[in-house]
């Protein structure tokens, strides 16, 4: 596991709509594209598998393109991400999806509100939007253009240049859970493949209550 810990401000990361990767609808709700793609010039391994949490609660079920895996932390966290056996950390590097409860007593619009304030890049809008069938609202913090990009609460911490992170917060059964897409190091058609990949890992998520 890489020292970046989960964003002491429940993350959920996905597509940002300059990206091409969200729809909105008549209410102004922005829903998260499910769409893969396989432009990546370094294509996963291996076919694509469901996943069900055993440590993680609540418990939660996702379909994970083919060579993704979930690496469950805790109870509190768990990372999905490309499975590389010659990377140093295991794949992580290349690009993840984290999902934690980190701020889990937070209403949606305060989580995102509050990670906004703790970190040094350059925070969008709050946005309102739809991940698989739950309710959240998404922030996107553009990277500052040198060192790295820290979230001064949790101590999370990431590549300085890049596309930006995408958090978004969700409510499921009155509880808070975090979601953040970070591409790392991946750029280019690398970096389309693995946010691609990323909508289609959020789109296909269930908890149980």
């Amino acid at each position: 596991m890489r020292v970046r810990a989960m964003l002491t401000v429940g993350m959920l990361s996905m597509l940002l709509v300059s990206c091409g990767g969200q729809d909105s609808d008549e209410a102004g709700t922005t829903t998260v594209a499910t769409t893969a793609v396989t432009t990546s010039s370094t294509e996963p391994q291996g076919e694509p598998s469901d996943f069900r949490a055993t440590t993680f609660t609540p418990a939660f079920s996702a379909h994970l393109p083919a060579g993704w895996i979930v690496a469950e932390r805790g109870d509190d966290l768990a990372q999905a991400f490309v499975e590389c056996t010659s990377c140093v950390h295991g794949g992580e590097e290349n690009g993840e999806v984290t999902i934690g409860r980190d701020l889990s007593p937070l209403p949606l619009a305060e989580a995102a509100a509050h990670v906004v304030e703790a970190q040094n890049g350059t925070a969008g809008p709050i946005e309102t939007v739809t991940v698989a069938s739950y309710t959240g609202t998404h922030v996107a913090i553009s990277r500052p253009g040198s060192g790295e990009l820290r979230f001064t609460e949790s101590g999370y911490h990431t590549e300085g240049v890049g596309d930006p992170v995408d958090l978004y917060f969700i409510d499921v059964a009155g509880l808070t859970v975090s979601i953040l897409v970070d591409s790392h190091t991946a750029s280019g058609a690398d970096a389309t493949a693995f946010r691609e990949s990323a909508a289609e890992i959020l789109g296909s998520l269930s908890f149980e209550s």
